[in-house]
């Protein structure tokens, strides 16, 4: 199973959630000084607030803040307290405990509420360079990107500030569930892998005098579960239409009921879909912007449908 993704896609974002979380951070466990924005383009280091949905202690958002202090990036991890996984952009609308972590901060809440807890609390309000999400256990593509928490903490970052704050989300399958060993070397080198991407984004944008990513944007990563020998390169793909996995609930006791989940054969038609890419062994970059609208020509369709429907 490439993830394990569970519905809680409440997409109740909004700024004014700063107010509400912010009395709930004790004093004792936030340093709100400020944080001044890093002049990368000198520096070629960046000042990166890092997260992901499966806790701050697991093994791919360690192996990711290990890659990118290596680079010389500066990294602020606040991280969910607890496994997340499936929460999307769902924010937690309660008082929020938050405790310190070695490098950072474990918060009591969502993937989407670290990362607005983060800026506007313990960073008071100044944002980071860059928002990494990440290392997820469990590639998070097609029609579960938008389930992912993972992925709902980069759409938090490009949605709920002004400007936007850039994203990066990046996930992974193991490489082998029945070897630890195999699996840690892989999340490094996948780390390694984005802190390179990332290095890449920063020359591109000097460069250009560009910034990072285009104003409300973020990327949704994925590495294949093979070895960097194998893997055939980098696509920037389209995210894909046709699920790879299904998620249904089944009785496990009287009136209990548990997610089942089963593999879907079906391969994506789009040639272009990162489903198929990734299957393929590419590493595979969908630009996403968080925008559910649908297409024009569905809007119209809408629109003529609903013509003269009176609203009182």
């Amino acid at each position: 199973m490439r993830s394990t993704l569970m519905g809680r896609v409440d997409f109740a974002l909004g700024l004014a959630l700063a107010l509400l979380l912010a009395p709930a951070v004790s004093d004792k466990a936030v340093a709100s000084d400020k944080v001044p924005a890093s002049n990368y383009c000198k520096t070629k280091q960046l000042d990166i607030l890092l997260t992901n949905d499966d806790g701050y202690d697991s093994i791919g958002i360690k192996a990711m803040r290990t890659a990118l202090l290596a680079a010389g990036h500066k990294v602020l991890l606040v991280g969910p307290a607890t496994n997340m996984s499936g929460s999307s952009t769902s924010v937690t609308f309660a008082t929020v405990p938050v405790t310190t972590v070695p490098g950072g901060y474990a918060v009591g809440g969502t993937p989407a509420t670290t990362v607005l807890l983060g800026v506007t609390a313990i960073r008071g309000n100044v944002p980071p360079d860059l928002v990494v999400s990440g290392i997820n256990n469990g590639a998070n593509l097609g029609p579960a990107t938008p389930i992912s928490g993972t992925v709902g903490a980069t759409i938090a970052a490009i949605t709920q500030f002004t400007p936007g704050i850039p994203g990066v989300a990046i996930s992974t399958d193991e490489m082998d569930a029945a070897d630890p060993d195999a699996n840690i070397k892989h999340f490094d080198v996948v780390a390694k892998f984005t802190a390179r991407l990332i290095g890449q984004l920063i020359d591109s944008s000097c460069k250009t005098k560009q910034p990072l990513l285009p104003e409300r944007t973020a990327l949704n990563v994925n590495y294949p579960p093979l070895p960097p020998k194998k893997v055939k390169g980098l696509a920037v793909a389209e995210q894909g239409r046709t699920p790879y996995f299904s998620i249904g609930y089944s009785e496990v006791a009287s009136s209990v009921y548990a997610p089942q989940f089963a593999s879907v054969d079906d391969a994506d038609p789009n040639p272009d879909a990162d489903t198929r890419l990734f299957d393929e062994g590419f590493v595979t970059v969908v630009p996403i912007d968080g925008d559910y609208t649908s297409p024009r020509p569905v809007q119209h369709q809408v629109r003529n449908a609903l013509r003269g429907l009176s609203v009182k």
